[in-house]
């Protein structure tokens, strides 16, 4: 497996072991030889229509619907400031700062530096943009 293949494996994973053992597994038992980025890719979107709702649905689904606006809209518009958050959904800044601050407690996003958050989980958000957008 070449360096640029395990590099994949890694930024797609976010290092997470579980996800990097799921992507060997799938590598493994791949008939083709996985040769490039591109094959690793093409591995993760398998997985995400194959396994993503089982990985995904029911956390997704046990947030209030204005946290999963709020994902929803990190994950797609790929934005990380309350203010730009609250712009992307037309709601204050402070109220979406409240609800970040609920989704941090719970672990689904982590704020990283004064006043922006990521999704904690990267295969999430790729399985959010994948299911519904």
């Amino acid at each position: 497996m070449s360096s640029a293949v395990i590099e994949r494996i890694y930024g797609l994973s976010g290092g997470v072991p579980f996800y990097v053992q799921l992507l060997g597994k799938r590598i493994e038992s791949a008939k083709a030889e996985v040769k490039c980025k591109n094959d690793v890719d093409k591995i993760m979107q398998d997985i995400l229509s194959e396994e993503g709702d089982i990985l995904f649905k029911e956390e997704f689904s046990k947030v209030s619907p204005k946290e999963r606006g709020i994902i929803f809209k990190m994950a797609v518009d790929d934005v990380h400031t309350p203010s730009s958050i609250a712009k992307a959904l037309g709601d204050s800044p402070s109220n979406v700062s409240k609800f970040l601050s609920y989704l941090d407690e719970k672990g689904v996003v982590s704020k990283v530096d004064r006043g922006v958050y990521i999704l904690e989980d990267p295969i999430f958000k790729m399985w959010i943009k994948k299911k519904y957008w």
